[in-house]
C-alpha cells in the first residue's frame, strides 16, 4: 500500500530509515509538499527542554520534559495544516508518539454534537479571538478535527459539555505508539484527523532529535 493509501485507511503512515543521509529540507520535499506557515521555519527541530527553559506559550514550557497531552497542531487556527512529518535525526527507543484516531471519538461523542461544538483561542491570534468548530467539514467534503487543551477551549455552555465528553473518551482510549528509533524513521500524520502526543523522556534520552515539517499534500 502506498503513503497516499495508508494515510487515508490509517490517518497516519510510517517510513523506516527514510534518506537517513539527506537532509531534512530535500527529504520531506520528496514526501510532499512542504508548506511555509508564517513565522514558522519550513523544517523545525524538536528537541525535549525543561519547562523553566522554554517560553511559556509552547507545550515544554508548560510541560517540560513529561508527556505531553494528545492534541491537532495549530488547533486554534481557523486552517490547521492537513498533513505534517516527523523525521529521527536522533532517536529513542523509550520516547514514542502517542496516536488517537478522531474517528474514535467520533464515533463515541457524535459527528452533530461535535459540528455543534465551539472553541476559541485562549489567547488572541492577530487581536481575535474567532470561534471555530471542533469538527468542521469542509467544502470538499473533508473534516477538519481540531483539538487542544493548551491552545484552545470551550466557548459556550453546550461546547463545554462536548468538550467534557471527548475529555472523557480520551481518558479511556489506549494511544497507539510509535517510535522514531533510527535516523531517517518517518511518521507522517494526517493533522484533520489523528490527535498526536510525547511519551515521557526519560534520563539518557534529553538528546532526542526530531526534524518536522507541515505539508499541504502528500506525494
Amino acid at each position: 500500500m502506498d503513503t497516499i493509501s495508508t494515510l487515508t485507511v490509517s490517518g497516519f503512515a510510517v517510513i523506516k530509515e527514510y534518506l537517513p543521509k539527506t537532509s531534512g529540507v530535500v527529504a520531506f520535499s520528496e514526501l510532499g509538499k512542504v508548506v511555509q506557515l508564517p513565522g514558522v521555519a519550513a523544517v523545525q527541530v524538536l528537541t525535549p527542554r525543561l519547562s523553566d527553559t522554554s517560553p511559556p506559550n509552547t507545550y515544554s514550557g508548560n510541560f517540560g520534559v513529561g508527556e505531553f497531552p494528545l492534541h491537532t497542531d495549530l488547533a486554534h487556527w481557523f486552517l490547521p495544516p492537513r498533513y505534517f512529518a516527523l523525521r529521527c535525526v536522533v532517536g529513542s527507543r523509550h520516547v514514542s508518539t502517542r496516536l488517537v484516531d478522531a474517528e474514535d471519538l467520533k464515533a463515541d461523542v457524535g459527528r452533530r454534537e461535535l459540528m455543534r461544538a465551539l472553541v476559541c483561542p485562549r489567547r488572541p491570534l492577530r487581536g481575535k479571538r474567532p470561534l471555530l468548530r471542533l469538527l468542521d467539514r469542509r467544502k470538499d467534503g473533508n473534516e477538519l478535527f481540531r483539538w487542544d487543551s493548551l491552545f484552545v477551549a470551550p466557548a459556550t455552555n453546550e461546547s463545554r459539555v462536548v468538550w467534557k465528553s471527548v475529555t472523557d473518551c480520551l481518558s479511556f482510549i489506549e494511544p497507539q505508539e510509535i517510535w522514531l528509533e533510527n535516523p531517517g524513521d518517518t511518521l507522517i500524520l494526517d493533522n484533520w484527523r489523528m490527535l498526536h502526543g510525547r511519551s515521557m523522556v526519560v534520563v539518557g534520552d534529553e538528546q532526542r532529535r526530531i526534524e518536522r515539517a507541515y505539508l499541504g499534500e502528500v506525494y
